[in-house]
Parts: structure tokens; sequence; C-alpha cells
């Protein structure tokens, strides 16, 4: 049985596979929406603790005021002096160090809020802030960053780092007590703890997403090999009905179309080979009466044509056994083939010239089929093109032949449908009109039905060669 190449799926880029797709779509899915879950995440966390750090300063400050408020005036010096200026600076002066901040953000509002949580009572008559890149009291503050480049999202969503709260807190004897305090920097890597079991989850789900599209797209992989098969045999074994509904809706909608193109197939072949055969008995008859006629140029023109048709119902009948009379297959030495076919057109007189290795080429097939392959080859080579070269090699795992003449050729738009039954070409390339047409569509299904491609090539300046590839089974 032939079909069309066309219909055979044939491998191409990867990535046009619908299941690589589809894991490149779930795949790209994942990681975006993880990715962004991440940044909303890092986000909340690196907020949390950015009003986290303004509320400690702010109780740091406020309760470092309300000490220095209950201390006698006479002390609050000392006791300044007793600050750490690598942690907080501070002094004391007739006038607040700095200006209130004019605009007010969302950091600067929550740190008035906590700094007003911290006090109590009427112990300071006025309290003053800012948050700004410098201390309002002049020092070196441990502004020595955890991260020397700021975090990405504290650049994005603009949170106050590397800043100063500067706070001026009014004593009861009108003095004005100035702080200054680094607020809190986080590490660049803020996201990094939440990176590694993210992406093994994220990996774990792809993996997971791999397998399953895998899984649901196997039906068109069963589809595509049976349709590969059924291709190349026409008795292939009917695709397997498994897994989801869908699926056994498709194998069952396959095989149904299986067996329709089958019993087509089969009930014109059949009766194809039943008038072949009927025309057997009045064919024999219509010949020995005509041999009985004196001789005569019209007797033997009639033989001529009586033979012509005998040559067709032969071919008919060979070609209807080869679609659904096959025989078990065995291992055959192709070389060994082909030299004997050699052999025997070289004993009738014809021009044959064969070149096979001294190997064994081993294949698995049926020597009976092969050979008549084979011998329609040679013989349209030395009918022809008046010689036949055959060659045999064996590399790759394939068994290669090729068959040339040195005949006229054939058209390159005729390659392809001289394999078609009963076609011959407009102009045979001998002139002669002899042939049933079907040698060719023969050779072909014989090929095909052992897992091997035939193709025709025009050689330059003349002749046609046949190229034979089959699987090859071991070289001894």
């Amino acid at each position: 049985m032939y079909l069309p190449s066309t219909f055979l799926v044939r491998k191409g880029n990867p990535f046009r596979s619908l299941a690589v797709q589809t894991v490149l779509i779930v795949a790209g899915s994942l990681i975006l929406a993880y990715s962004f879950s991440l940044f909303v995440y890092s986000k909340d966390r690196l907020e949390a603790l950015t009003y986290l750090g303004l509320k400690n300063t702010a109780l740091t400050a406020i309760h470092f005021a309300h000490a220095v408020a209950v201390t006698e005036p006479d002390w609050r010096e000392s006791v300044l002096a007793r600050v750490d200026d690598a942690q907080m600076t501070a002094s004391l002066t007739k006038t607040p160090a700095f200006e209130q901040e004019a605009f007010q953000t969302d950091y600067s509002i929550a740190f008035a809020e906590f700094l007003e949580s911290g006090a109590h009572g009427d112990d300071f008559k006025s309290v003053r802030y800012s948050l700004s890149r410098s201390p309002a009291v002049k020092a070196d503050l441990a502004g020595e960053p955890l991260s020397r480049s700021p975090h990405l999202l504290q650049t994005f969503f603009e949170l106050p780092m590397h800043s100063v709260a500067n706070v001026a807190v009014q004593m009861n004897n009108q003095e004005w007590l100035n702080i200054s305090l680094p607020l809190p920097d986080y590490p660049a890597d803020l996201w990094s703890p939440s990176l590694l079991p993210v992406g093994l989850f994220t990996l774990s789900l792809i993996i997971v997403s791999g397998w399953a599209v895998r899984r649901i797209l196997r039906p068109l992989s069963d589809v595509t090999r049976a349709a590969t098969e059924f291709a190349q045999d026409i008795n292939a074994a009917p695709m397997y009905g498994g897994g989801s509904t869908e699926a056994r809706v498709v194998a069952a909608a396959f095989n149904k179309m299986q067996h329709n193109i089958k019993a087509i197939v089969r009930s014109r072949t059949e009766m194809m080979g039943a008038i072949s055969h009927d025309f057997r008995t009045p064919l024999t008859l219509i010949k020995l009466r005509t041999e009985s006629l004196p001789a005569s140029r019209e007797r033997t023109r009639l033989l001529h044509s009586i033979e012509a048709m005998e040559t067709v119902i032969q071919d008919s009948l060979a070609f209807a056994k080869q679609l659904f009379g096959r025989e078990a297959k065995r291992n055959v030495d192709v070389a060994a083939l082909l030299q004997s076919v050699c052999d025997d057109f070289a004993e009738a007189g014809e021009r044959t010239e064969c070149a096979v290795p001294t190997d064994r080429v081993i294949v698995k097939g049926n020597p009976v089929a092969l050979r008549r392959a084979f011998s329609n080859l040679v013989g349209n080579a030395v009918k022809y093109g008046g010689v036949a070269r055959v060659s045999v090699t064996a590399e790759q795992k394939l068994a290669s032949v090729i068959v040339d003449d040195d005949g006229p050729g054939i058209s390159p738009d005729e390659l392809e449908r001289v394999f078609e039954p009963f076609y011959r070409c407009d102009r045979a390339r001998s002139g002669s009109g002899e042939g049933s047409g079907l040698g060719l569509s023969l050779t072909r299904s014989v090929i095909e039905d052992h897992g091997g491609t035939i193709k025709l090539r025009t050689n330059e300046p003349r002749g046609l060669s046949a190229l034979i590839n089959l699987p090859l089974l071991e070289l001894k």
C-alpha cells in the first residue's frame, strides 16, 4: 500500500512540538507568577522591617529624652557625654538644631506616631523630627550600612535607606535636646533566603507539569505512531484505546477509519484479483486456439497480445497477494539475493553488473517478495536502459541498494507517479507499450512492507537510478 510521504510526520524543530510549547508556557507562567509573588512578598517584608526600624528608632529617641528630662539640669551634660557616638549623638541647645520637615511622607508620619506613642504626660513642651541624609548633631555615626548598594525594592519604593532620624525635644527649662540616630539598613540580598525554596518548588512544578503534559499529549503520539504504521502496513494492529475518555474516542474513530479503509482496499483488490484469476482460464483457451492456427503475422501479433495480457494478470494477482497475503519474515542476505537475481538475468543473455560486499548483509524479510521486487527493478533497467548496474552497501544500520541503467530516464514530475498502480509514463522509456503498470507499485509495496524506502533519481546525462534503503539487521 502506498501513501504520500507527506502523510508521515517528520522530525523538525523541537520547539514546534506541542508538548515542548506547552511545557514552556507552563514554565514561563510559573516563573512569572512566582517572581511577582516573590517581589510582592519581599516588598511587604522590607516595608515591615522599615516600619519596625522606624518604631525602634523613635522609641529609643523618646525614651532617651525621658531619661534626660528626669535628670537634674546640672547633670544632663554628663549624661550626654556618656552617649556612644557610634550609635547616637545628642546635644543641648537653646534652639532646635534643625527645622521641622515640611513634606510629610508615609514613613515620616509613621515615625511621628511612634514618637507620640512613646511620649507620655506633659514631659515635653514640643517635639520636632525629620528623616534626612545627614544628622542634626554632627558626629560620625555608625553609618557603615549593611548594604553598600541599595536594594532593588528599596530604590523602587523609595524607602528611607542610609537615613538618619533627627529628633528635637524641648525640655521643661526651655532647652532643646537634639538627638540623631541612624535608621537601620537591610541587606541587599533581602529575598535570597526565599529564592532557594521557591526556586526548588517552581522547578518541581515544572517537572510535574512536563510529566502531566506528556501524559495528556500521549494520545497524539499514539495516533502519529498508529498512522505511520498504517501508512507502511495496511494490516497494522489497531490503535490502543486506553487513557482518558477523549483518547478512547480518538482511538475508536481511528480504528474505525482504519477498518473502513482496509475493507475498501481489500474489496477492490480482491475484486481485481478475482477478475484477473477468472481471466486466466478463457485466456488460456484463447492462447491454445491461437497456437493451433497456421503460422502467420497475425497469429504472431495475437500471441504477443495474449502474453501481454498474461503479464497484467500475473502482476495483478501478485499485487493483491502482496497486500493481503504476506508470509512470515526471516533473515535474508540481501547481497546474495541480488547476486542471484543478477545471475539469472545474465544467464538469460541480459547485461548486468553486480557489486556486492564480501560480508553478508542481513535484513529481516520475505525472500520471495524481495526477489520479486529486485527482479522488477533489474528487469526494468535491462529492458529500458540496456544494462543494469547493481551495488549494495551497508552503513549506519541501513542496507542500501542502487540499481542504475543507461536509459533515457524519466521526467522529474513523473518520478513519484510511476509508483501508482497501473500508471505508465506518457512516453515509455524504450518507446514500447509493454508492461502492466504494476511492477513499481508492487516493488514499493514490498520495500515499505519491510520498513524501507525507495526513490527514483534521473542521472545526467542519461540513465535512471533506483535507491532502496532497508533496515540492516546485521553485517557478517
